[in-house]
């Protein structure tokens, strides 16, 4: 990183890790320099070695029998790979649900509140993300729209929208806000103020951004009642194309 900077210090990147550039360039660090985390992976202890000693014999018995090599770190990640499915093996299968479960409603909006609305559009191929969001605060409509590059996936491209969504209400002065987002994945980590590795940094960002204001609450509402912001972010999306 840069020093007193949230950005990647891409020539050192270049000089250390040259093959693995664009991996690291895609991950979204904190804006706001919060502390990174130790994630425990879902692997159960003791299974691990053992399957280690198992790669380690196969790529043995390849190298003796068939002339085959393998590399230290194809060897351990075949088997974190073999561990980890054979973990999930071991899970109980969820029973069928009878009937349809009850949903909580989510409490009546505040007249105060101003109401905003988020979406992204990413493009797989690029990985790049078009970010729009709708601000409605006292009878009056804004827009905005911002554009980010290395983006891995959808969930991550949704939850840099948020942020800079958050960053400009927070920015505008607003202080009750109900934030609205078609991501039924990124309104049900929120709200619960939960965690996910792949957006580990960016929402470390969010639950910061939460002390800033008195009132705030998040929505899922359908794909099709979040045209506005889908489209302001496909703008977005579609300017990063021009020369």
């Amino acid at each position: 990183m840069l020093e007193g900077s949230p950005d990647w210090d891409h020539w050192k990147l270049e000089l250390v890790l040259p093959f693995h550039k664009y991996q690291v360039l895609q991950i979204k660090p904190s804006l706001c320099n919060a502390s990174d985390e130790l994630v425990w992976l879902k692997t159960a202890s003791g299974t691990l070695p053992a399957w280690i000693c198992w790669n380690l014999w196969i790529s043995r018995n390849q190298l003796t029998f068939q002339s085959r090599t393998f590399s230290p770190m194809e060897t351990l990640s075949k088997a974190i790979k073999e561990a980890r499915d054979w973990s999930l093996a071991q899970l109980p299968h969820p029973k069928p649900q009878t009937g349809h479960p009850s949903i909580a409603q989510d409490p009546i909006n505040d007249p105060s509140q101003a109401c905003m609305y988020t979406d992204a559009a990413w493009n797989p191929l690029s990985k790049r993300a078009g970010l729009g969001w709708i601000i409605d605060d006292s009878g009056s409509t804004t827009t905005y729209s911002a554009t980010s590059p290395f983006v891995a996936s959808p969930l991550i491209a949704e939850t840099l929208a948020l942020r800079a969504a958050m960053i400009s209400a927070n920015t505008r002065g607003i202080t009750a806000l109900c934030v609205y987002s078609d991501s039924l994945t990124l309104i049900k980590l929120v709200k619960k103020k939960g965690r996910n590795l792949e957006i580990a940094g960016i929402l470390n960002d969010i639950y910061l951004f939460f002390h800033k204001f008195i009132v705030i609450q998040f929505k899922h509402i359908p794909r099709a009642d979040n045209n506005r912001a889908d489209s302001i972010a496909k703008q977005a999306l579609g300017l990063m194309y021009e020369p």
